[in-house]
């Protein structure tokens, strides 16, 4: 049998029986029936009880390996940065690294094991090629096609037997590579760069530094001045520089005794992924931290640790006394997500959910509106399915759904064709930005009629006319649709809640007793065909009205001055 590893740019022999590792394989494919006989492979990460052990086996070989490579890049660049450093600056990229090596091991290793593989395609790369500039980088390269051959291709070729050949095709014609620092960070407008840098002469040492924290502007613009701090864009974490070219990176190792396979791939491959930011480019990256004259009290982010540049500064910084605290940017029902090193990199983890570690604070999420929180809407004439789409391949281990599984639980929604007519003429999907990953767009074009795709892109709008709100996850759309007292409900497999947090799982259980959760195609249908003529009698059950405070309490805070709540935070912390 043929194993195809990724998407791949070549003619594909339907007479032949083939194995696809996964359907990112088929990722825009929506007419299949071109490749003949194949077969696509179960995913791993279907199975809970491997999800929890992987977590926990991943959690503790992340601190392993940490701990050894803060060592060995110490002595590379000489210096005597603590622990606490380098998992500040290295800790989201080697977060992704082990994750995807790990996810791409245990594919290939079932597919050698479940099938009679004889030939294994791919792709012929140079170590070069697989080199990122930075994390930003990385984040883009991660859903290109050719990357993830190349990287599945090295996973393979350690795991295949002998027997197994490897057929090499002539990659696509690449453009020289440019190593660049910020190469796909958003650029702030010229005249307020300007201005951001005149602003940065007057205050250098203020007392809290925002840097893309997901607040709104108002509330960071109200931080700001209640901690007499002047407002900032910090556009000189955006500064595009020029990197060195990658060494010969092939005799680089990450030294420890290991008998586990997998360990050994990551200590003698580990090198070869890093962006050059942290290695070649350390020193030029360092230089530019270090003349960005801030020296804040307290430093908030959200998604700052996707700029390598911010991510040295705060480094530095902290080892200067500076103190570090994350916020939450996106939904999630756990009190940390898995196998995020949050907790132990900040000092501080600002969640929307309840929890009782000590350096987790809740905080209300960042669409809270007063307004909208305390009173209903008036009720609209659409059905509004809320789309998330995942990374065509997978780069975290979350509870919620990964990759391909995102497809599989899309294909149930076909059943909503069953519902009355006059729903269904009523139906609208509300696409992701990433929904061409998946191509989405032309899949619901083929499932459904053509008109279904909502053409209202701020979720704001679409709850000002939806009657019922259904989601697929419990990412943020879920999150909003609960705060803004809309009629909603969440379509999920089963799986997805059998894997969560204890504590939210019990929660959630009372969710699907009273169908605000829904796992079966065919009661999803009956559900909204009986509450369509009038949601608000379901929605306003006194059972249902406990269960949303219930929610509110764990997942979604409610606050009458966010601003003032935050300074709080930072002062019990500095105190």
């Amino acid at each position: 049998m043929n194993l195809f590893l990724t998407k791949l740019d070549c003619k594909i022999d339907s007479e032949k029986k083939k194995i696809f590792l996964g359907r990112w394989c088929l990722a825009h494919e929506i007419d299949t029936d071109k490749y003949g006989k194949f077969e696509t492979l179960n995913y791993h990460w279907d199975d809970n009880k491997k999800i929890n052990e992987d977590y926990k086996y991943l959690y503790d070989l992340y601190y392993k390996v940490l701990n050894l490579l803060s060592k060995k890049l110490n002595k590379i660049h000489n210096l005597e940065n603590n622990l606490r450093f380098w998992h500040v600056l290295t800790g989201a990229w080697l977060y992704k690294f082990l994750i995807q090596s790990y996810d791409k091991w245990e594919c290939i290793k079932q597919a050698l094991i479940k099938f009679p593989i004889s030939r294994i395609y791919y792709y012929k790369f140079e170590t070069k090629d697989i080199i990122s500039s930075d994390i930003t980088d990385l984040h883009k390269l991660s859903n290109n096609h050719i990357w993830q051959n190349n990287f599945f291709t090295l996973i393979a070729k350690q795991q295949a037997k002998t027997n197994v050949k490897f057929i090499q095709l002539k990659q696509p014609v690449k453009k020289k590579q440019k190593f660049i620092l910020n190469k796909y960070t958003k650029q702030t407008n010229f005249t307020l760069q300007k201005l951001d840098k005149f602003l940065s002469i007057i205050q250098k040492n203020p007392k809290v530094t925002l840097y893309k924290t997901y607040f709104k502007k108002n509330n960071n613009l109200k931080i700001f001045l209640k901690s007499l701090t002047i407002p900032r864009l910090y556009s000189e974490f955006e500064l595009q520089k020029e990197l060195p070219e990658p060494m010969n990176r092939d005799k680089l190792v990450l030294e420890f005794n290991s008998n586990i396979n997998f360990e050994n791939f990551v200590k003698e491959n580990i090198f070869k992924f890093m962006p050059i930011s942290y290695l070649e480019g350390f020193n030029v990256v360092n230089e530019i931290s270090k003349k960005i004259d801030l020296n804040p009290k307290t430093i908030i982010s959200a998604v700052g640790e996707e700029n390598d540049l911010f991510s040295l500064w705060a480094a530095n910084k902290i080892n200067n006394g500076s103190s570090y605290l994350f916020s939450e940017h996106g939904g999630n029902i756990e009190d940390c997500p898995k196998f995020d090193s949050c907790l132990s990199k900040f000092d501080r983890f600002l969640s929307w959910n309840y929890s009782f570690k000590k350096n987790v604070k809740q905080i209300a999420p960042q669409f809270y509106n007063k307004k909208l929180a305390r009173k209903d809407l008036n009720l609209g004439e659409k059905l509004y399915v809320i789309l998330s789409t995942p990374n065509l391949y997978n780069h975290r281990l979350h509870y919620d759904l990964k990759s391909d599984q995102f497809i599989y639980e899309y294909e149930k929604l076909k059943s909503l064709k069953k519902l009355s007519p006059y729903i269904y003429n009523n139906l609208k999907f509300r696409l992701h930005p990433n929904s061409f990953r998946w191509a989405m767009k032309e899949r619901i074009k083929q499932d459904f009629d053509n008109n279904k795709i909502c053409s209202i892109t701020k979720i704001e709008n679409i709850f000002k006319k939806s009657k019922i709100v259904l989601n697929m996850d419990f990412q943020t759309s879920f999150y909003q649709s609960m705060f803004s007292g809309k009629p909603n409900i969440v379509f999920t497999s089963r799986k997805l809640i059998e894997s969560i947090n204890p504590k939210i799982k019990a929660l959630y259980e009372k969710f699907i007793e009273e169908k605000i959760i829904v796992t079966d195609t065919n009661d999803l249908n009956k559900h909204i065909n009986s509450i369509w003529d009038n949601p608000y009698e379901w929605w306003h059950k006194k059972s249902l009205i406990k269960l949303r405070k219930d929610f509110n309490y764990l997942c979604s805070k409610e606050t009458n001055n966010f601003s003032t709540e935050i300074l709080q935070i930072i002062n019990n912390y500095e105190n």
